[in-house]
This record gives structure tokens, sequence and C-alpha cells, in this order.
């Protein structure tokens, strides 16, 4: 990762120009652990799910640097380095007397996905994505700030796709080579009396993602073997401008924000792609396929918000806000097929076929709320209304007709909050939207959400937290026979001490989902799907210090009681920690995990993971 490279390289130069180091100018903290690691059972399917090593780990990395020389602070904040853990980042901050700020910031994560046994088996994913950000504010000017910046997105390494050719399904594996860039320039005004930011940005986007075969044999046994496969596709979207506007203003009896953005985008496909398979091993011929395409794609982007809140006199307050969505984009593609068939003795077969066509995809949303609260003392009730559009106009091919469907949407929502002193705080809120069509079948006809929240403090240190929440759609059978019903719902209860060194907290939660689909069948019969999710999730956590000693950890069980894929799994963390003199803090790590299926053990496992840490305060 050469940018990366370029990050330490800054550091360096950044050091040298504080001028002479001094002891009493540096505050932070540096932490570093190293962890072993004992898997009993399926390692892919820990990997896939926690994605946790053994390993030197970076904990912490915090350091700040003042002084008045040229470079009046400098920061720098990392965490995650190492093969211990699947995600790290880095934080780089530089402010200069002449009312100058850098910053640049670096984060990348790894994923992996190996599950032999489930209904993705022979794919897998073992690739990571790098993203860095920085740029340069420059404040010294009162009335205007400007920000100039940078951003790049990376992802590389290799996963492994099923294909399908000679009715079978091939391994091929797949070298990943995605990159993003964008430049920005940002304005904010800060004398007006309306705050206006500007934001305008230029990115491109490069796919060059290359497929090898992977030796391994046909999904389904099938003796005909994939040779070789290979691609020199290149998908471009250059230039790609994103403008955005924010304007905002706020007095005692007025505020309002509204946002506006464009976007427009062209990508441009071009190269080949070539498969041969070796038909019966090779004994009976090979059949070799070259595929060249041209194909491009338009998209262009408009939206808008508005947030409006009027104080009408001391009790009443009138909000009024909405969005707005435009998009359209077009596709074509050109391709041109080269099919040979050879058999042992050379003798070949050679056709060519060739493919044009063309689509289109447009869309339209808006949406509007007027709602309105009157607060009492010890109260607050509220109420308003909302409706709302949606139109479609695609064209999926050339040789099918053009759908254009509009949809319209009414909604209404009550509310409630009752907070009889600082110590409890009660909501409760219904809404509802009716819609009068479907463009899509599986579109509901109507949405209810309820939700009801309370917030307690009990003094002395506790804490009480409720709060649910239930979500129902439904469309009639005629159309899908799709229903939805989601309930989450859940409690905290926390204590801490005065002087904060000691803390522990029990969270539980409860989530059911059911859907619940109607089906035509191939045969021309009816069905059902049905999917549900039955989740109880039991967190007991804590923390305390007695002199040089300290403990904390957490505890989680979760269980999965639905029809579908019945579970339980177990987590656990302990920390103990000594605290020496001079800020050194000296700590013994232990984690846990197991994870159990009802159906199958074949991704079920037990994890132990144990280490040591030492971190230093300064």
């Amino acid at each position: 990762m050469p940018r990366m490279k370029w990050f330490l390289i800054l550091i360096t130069m950044v050091v040298s120009a504080t001028g002479p180091l001094s002891a009493q100018n540096w505050t932070g903290a540096i932490g570093a652990a190293y962890l072993w690691q004992d898997v009993d059972g399926n390692e892919d399917s820990f990997r896939s799910q926690i994605n946790l090593q053994e390993g030197f780990m970076l904990e912490d990395l915090s350091l700040l640097y003042r002084n008045d020389g040229a470079v009046s602070e400098f920061s720098i904040d990392a965490w995650g380095f190492g093969d211990a853990n699947p995600a790290e980042a880095a934080k780089l901050g530089l402010e200069f007397g002449a009312g100058i700020r850098v910053f640049f910031d670096y984060d990348r994560r790894t994923s992996f996905f190996n599950l032999a046994g489930s209904d993705l088996a022979n794919r897998t994913d073992d690739w990571e994505i790098a993203r860095y950000h920085g740029g340069v504010v420059i404040d010294s000017w009162r009335p205007l700030e400007i920000t100039l910046g940078y951003r790049a997105v990376e992802r590389e390494v290799t996963v492994e796709r099923p294909i399908y050719g000679l009715n079978e399904m091939y391994p091929v594996g797949i070298d990943l080579d995605e990159t993003m860039q964008e430049w920005t320039v940002r304005l904010v005004t800060r004398t007006l009396p309306v705050r206006l930011e500007f934001e305008q940005s230029m990115a491109t986007y490069t796919r060059k993602n290359r497929p090898f075969a992977t030796g391994e044999p046909a999904i389904g046994g099938d003796p005909d073997e994939l040779g070789s496969i290979s691609s020199s596709v290149v998908e471009e979207m250059d230039n790609v401008p994103t403008t955005r506007f924010i304007a905002s203003y706020s007095s005692k009896r007025f505020e309002g924000v509204a946002s506006l953005l464009w976007r427009s985008s062209e990508l441009d496909v071009s190269g080949s792609d070539s498969q041969s398979y070796l038909i019966g091993g090779g004994d009976i011929g090979t059949w070799e396929m070259v595929d060249s395409a041209l194909g491009a794609a338009e998209q262009d982007t408009f939206a808008g918000a508005f947030s409006l809140g009027f104080r009408l006199g001391n009790r009443w307050t009138l909000r009024l806000n909405g969005d707005y969505r435009d998009g359209s984009s077009n596709s074509s593609i050109a391709t041109d097929r080269l099919s040979r068939v050879t058999s042992p003795l050379g003798a070949d077969i050679t056709w060519r076929t060739s493919f044009d066509d063309q689509g289109t995809f447009d869309f339209t949303d808006s949406r509007t709320r007027l709602t309105v609260e009157y607060r009492g003392n010890k109260f607050a009730v509220w109420g308003g209304g909302s409706s709302g559009s949606r139109e479609y106009d695609w064209r999926l091919s050339e040789d099918t007709g053009r759908f254009d469907v509009k949809r319209d949407s009414t909604g209404y929502l009550l509310g409630a909050s009752w907070n009889p002193s600082k110590a409890v705080d009660l909501t409760v809120e219904f809404d509802r939207g009716d819609f009068d069509r479907y463009i899509f079948r599986v579109d509901p006809e109507t949405v209810d959400r309820a939700t009801l929240k309370l917030r307690t403090r009990l003094g002395k240190g506790w804490r009480l937290d409720l709060h649910g929440r239930h979500v129902q759609s439904d469309n009639p059978p005629e159309v899908a026979a799709l229903d939805t019903k989601a309930t989450p719902f859940g409690i905290a209860c926390s204590w801490t001490s005065a002087d904060g060194n000691s803390s522990f907290g029990l969270d539980l939660e409860q989530y059911n989902f059911k859907t619940d689909t109607g089906l035509v069948l191939p045969t021309g019969g009816t069905g059902r799907s049905i999917y549900e999710l039955d989740l109880s999730t039991a967190t007991l956590y804590g923390h305390t210090r007695s002199g040089i000693f300290g403990v904390s950890g957490s505890v989680t069980y979760l269980e999965d009681d639905g029809d579908s894929w019945p579970m339980d799994a177990w987590n656990g963390r302990l920390r103990l920690t000594l605290y020496g003199a001079s800020g050194l803090e000296y700590s013994a790590l232990l984690q846990y995990w197991s994870y159990d299926e009802v159906a199958t053990d074949l991704d079920d496992f037990d994890v132990l993971r144990y280490g040591l840490a030492v971190n230093w305060r300064f």
C-alpha cells in the first residue's frame, strides 16, 4: 500500500519540523499486546464471523505535542496494527500558527469468508480494503473556511466465486483490483447571518478484476473441466463530479436547513473475456469462448432536502420537512462471442454470435411531513401528517415494453412524552403509512410503527432504560401476500460509583422478526416462503479498581429460537490490570467465544484467546 508509506514519511517530516523535542510538551498513551489463540471446531467459521487471529496488536497510540514553533500542535492516534486484529486505523493532525490545519486519516479492514457447510459453499472471501482521507483546512481568514481534501479507497487480494458454464458450476478465483480517488474543495461561511456550505468534488473509479482457474473440479462432479479463464476487461468512471450545497439559519423563533446534491457519472467498459473447457477431461475435445465487449452507462442524480421549525408562542412548535430525489440512468452493451470446438485430432468448428441492447431506469421520489407540537412543563404531545410519491420509468431491453408506474402515499403520526423530573423521560409514538398501488410486488400496502422509550435516573448512580418498537407491514394475497413483523425491545440497568472507579450493568434485548411471502411455483401451484428470527441477547458487564489492581469484563449470551436457523452463542472478555509507577499498566487478557447451530455442527466452534498487554500513559 504505497499511500501508507507516504503517511509514515509525513510523520517523520512533521516530527522534524516541530523543532527541538521537549518531554514536557508531550502527552499521550502507548499500548501493545500479544495474544495466543486455541480453536476447537471450525476455524474458518470463527474467522468468517469474528476474524481474529493470534499475534501482536497495537492497542493504543495517542500522542499530542504542543509548542510555540512553526507547528503549534501535532497529534497522532492509532490502533489495531498487527496480525491479531482484522482492522487498523490511524489519524494524524497538524496545526500551524498561521491558521492552517492538516489532517490525514487511514483505516484498513480485512474480510474473510469460507463456510463449506453453508448455502454459500464454494464462495470464499480473503480480501482487504484500505481507505485514505487527507486535507488542508485554511481558517486564517475569518469570513471563510476553506478545505482542500483528497480521498482514496483500494480493494485488493483474492475471492473465489462459482461461475456457470457447460451446464455446470465451476470454482473460479478472482484477483481484485478496485480503486477510487476523489479530490474535494469545500467552502464554509462564518460571518454571514446564514451559514452556507459549498462542496465540489471530482472522483475516478477503476476496476480491473482478473479471474483465474483454480484447478478444482466442477462443483457437481461433471467430468468436463475448466481449462482456463482470463479477462482484460477494464471498468472506468473518469471525472465524476458531485456538487453539494447546504444553507442553515437559526434564531429564537425560526430554524431551518436546506441541502442540494447533484452528481453525474459515466461508466465505460471495454476488453475481452476468454474461457476454455476440457470436455471429458480433454479426451473428447475442447470448447473455447472469447467474448469482446463494449459497454457504457450514464447516471444523473439530483437530491434535495429541507427541515424548517417555527416557534408559535411559548408552547407551540410547527415543523415542516421534506426531501426530493430524481435519478435517470441508461445503459448500452455490445458483445461479440467467438466459439470454437476442437477435437482431439485437431479438427475444429468456429462460429460467431453477437448481442446489442440498451436499457433505461428513471425514478423520482418525494416526501413531505408536517407536525405540530405542544410542550407543557412536564409533558409534550405532537401529531402530524405526511404525503409522498414515487415514480419509476424503466425499460429492461429494446425487446421489452416500457414501464411507467407512479405510487402515492399518505400517513400520520401521533406522539407524547412525559418527564415529571430530570430523572424520568417517557416517550411513545405511533405512525402509519398507506400506499395506493404497487410498483414491485413486494411493496407494502400499509406500514405501522409503534415506539416506546423510557429513560430513568434512579439516584446514587443507578439508571434504568426501557425501549420497544413494533413494525408491521402487509400487502394483499392477490399481489404477494407478504406480511412482515418486527418487534425489538429491551431493558438496560446500570450503576456507576460516584468516583467513577466502579460500574456494572445488565442489558437484555429481544428481537422478533418474521416474513411470510406467497409464492407462485414454476409448476403453476402456490406456496409460501417463511423466515423467522427469534433472537434473545443478555449482556453483563462491569469494571472496578482498588489501589493498584483493576478488573473489567463482559459476558454475552445470544440465542435464536426462530424456526429458520436456530443457534446459540457465548462470548466473554476479562482483563486484569496491575497499575505500576510512572503511568505503566500491565494486563492479562482472556477472551472466549462459543457458537453452536442446532441443525448441524459443521460451523460450530469454541475459541479461547489469551494474552499480555503493556500500556504507558504520560
